[in-house]
């Protein structure tokens, strides 16, 4: 179903409905039951849950919860995008993002700031990626999965930099796969594959250009910021908590109360305080 301007829907999307493609802006009363597609041109509001669903606004998003079950749930931000929880899903959006309880076995990406601060403002196996800052009250908890919080980057970037590194590594393995076999090919099977493994190698090498370039750029962006990101737990913070803030890793090893995680770039480490 295709529609312009205001959409207002006064149930579930479900059969009854079907997917919804809206040239304006959508409010729903109800939730968006699981398999079902629901994207506008403008903002998108439900007072219900989205589950196991496709939500796609080019505005801003506003949802009571996000979670999944048995499908996987992927919600999409032109702007801000709001919820009370995230659960099992894939969240992104381009300007903020406010949690108001939890976050709990989610990728959440915002090219601004993560905000998890109100109700319990927990953060449990997650991966949070945020341009500048990320701010929560509990950070990890006491089971053995990692959360993993990114902060400083552009998720895009970031996310391509990674894929950089993943091809190299595959790359490097393929290159090396049966090269020490003989130092001479006596056919020519063993020749192209020789000559196979030169370009690898090369490509290899082009590669290894483009993730130091890539790396190179988030220092510097960086080290020109007016403002340092940062990681931020309120009230504490679990040990097995992977922090990023641009090139810099940390780890936390044990449990503590609430801290502020900084970039230290005189020393290149991150502090916390």
């Amino acid at each position: 179903m295709v529609v312009t301007d205001v959409l207002k829907i006064s149930s579930d999307i479900d059969y009854h409905t079907g997917n919804i493609d809206a040239c304006g802006s959508v409010t729903i009363t109800g939730s968006v039951m699981p398999n079902f597609v629901v994207k506008a041109a403008g903002d998108i509001v439900i007072q219900g849950n989205i589950e196991s669903a496709y939500v796609e606004a080019k505005g801003s998003l506003k949802a009571a919860g996000i979670f999944g079950k048995t499908e996987a749930t992927i919600v999409k931000a032109g702007k801000s995008l709001e919820a009370n929880f995230l659960q099992n899903c894939h969240v992104t959006a381009k300007s903020d993002i406010h949690i108001r309880d939890s976050v709990v076995n989610s990728e959440v990406s915002s090219e601004t700031q993560i905000d998890v601060s109100g109700g319990k403002g927990a953060v449990v196996t997650s991966r949070l990626m945020a341009g500048s800052h990320i701010v929560a009250s509990v950070l990890g908890s006491h089971g053995e999965n990692p959360l993993q919080l990114i902060a400083g980057v552009n998720p895009k970037l970031w996310q391509g930099l990674e894929r950089q590194k993943r091809e190299l590594n595959f790359t490097r393995r393929v290159a090396l796969r049966g090269s020490y076999k003989r130092r001479r090919p006596d056919n020519a099977l063993e020749r192209n594959i020789s000559v196979r493994q030169s370009k690898k190698r090369n490509y290899a090498s082009v590669l290894e250009r483009s993730v130091a370039r890539r790396e190179k750029n988030i220092l510097s962006d960086l080290v020109l910021r007016k403002e340092l990101p940062y990681v931020k737990a309120s009230q504490k913070v679990y040990a097995n908590v992977h922090i990023k803030i641009g090139p810099y890793r940390f780890k936390t090893t044990e449990e503590s109360d609430g801290k502020i995680f900084q970039p230290d770039l005189q020393h290149a480490i991150i502090v916390a305080t």
